[in-house]
């Protein structure tokens, strides 16, 4: 009898127990680009000896140095990048700059997170711009609910994207001031396109410029078959039955 009941409840387990989401043959392309310059003061109007290389005259007149850097990088894989560009001129002035991005992945869910800045030390001026973007596709073999979850600090950028079905339709807009957005998905081929992007103009700066960040987080719960509950009801009834039975034999 023991083994009977166990065989009934464990039928039981499995028709209640949900089916696992399923996010299969996901692909990264992504790309990370930025600039930095900067101006340092050379040398006051009243400079009679030689200017240092790189110097050149403003109208004032005064001396200026300008540093420049540019960088890029692509991502076309889970993990993560993160170009760089850094340079120094005199006076220990510096502009940098960075971004970075990652990508991960499971069979439940999708997470995206960017982050980048500028840093710059003793300019007189800065003139700084960074974009990022990514699109992540991904194949879903289950109906599933997907829940998108937004955590942004935009500083002095801009945040945008969107959840997208293999036509190019929007389903939904990803949250750029944080929250939440959910909709049902049925199986099929889904891209998310996610971007962060800044640019900066300042006098007189030292320390940082500027910081973007944006973290988004995609899960996936597969949404129950109509026919579980049925199913349910009907070993419910078959254990029921077979419990009384085995009463009655009993008696």
């Amino acid at each position: 009898m023991i083994r009977s009941l166990c065989m009934v409840i464990g039928l039981g387990s499995l028709a209640v127990a949900p089916a696992l989401p399923d996010v299969i043959n996901v692909t990264v392309n992504g790309t990370a680009s930025g600039s930095g310059y900067g101006e340092t003061e050379c040398a006051g109007p009243d400079n009679t000896g030689p200017l240092p290389p790189g110097c050149v005259e403003e109208p004032g007149p005064f001396y200026v140095q300008g540093l420049s850097v540019n960088f890029s990088g692509t991502n076309s894989s889970l993990g993560g990048i993160g170009p760089s560009g850094y340079v120094m001129g005199i006076n220990g002035a510096t502009v940098s700059a960075y971004a970075s991005q990652d990508t991960t992945a499971t069979a439940d869910a999708i997470d995206i997170a960017f982050t980048g800045g500028f840093l710059g030390y003793n300019l007189i001026y800065a003139d700084t711009s960074q974009q990022d973007n990514i699109a992540v596709s991904f194949d879903l073999t289950t109906e599933s609910e997907i829940q998108l979850t937004g955590n942004i600090y935009q500083g002095m950028g801009s945040n945008s994207g969107e959840l997208l079905d293999s036509m190019g339709n929007v389903i939904l807009e990803i949250p750029v001031a944080g929250g939440s957005e959910s909709a049902i998905l049925g199986p099929g081929i889904y891209q998310l396109d996610a971007s962060v992007s800044g640019s900066l103009q300042l006098a007189h700066q030292s320390g940082n410029i500027q910081d973007l960040y944006s973290d988004l987080d995609a899960t996936f719960t597969p949404v129950p078959e109509p026919g579980g509950a049925l199913l349910t009801m009907l070993l419910a009834a078959m254990l029921g039955g077979y419990v009384m039975s085995r009463r009655r034999r009993a008696s």
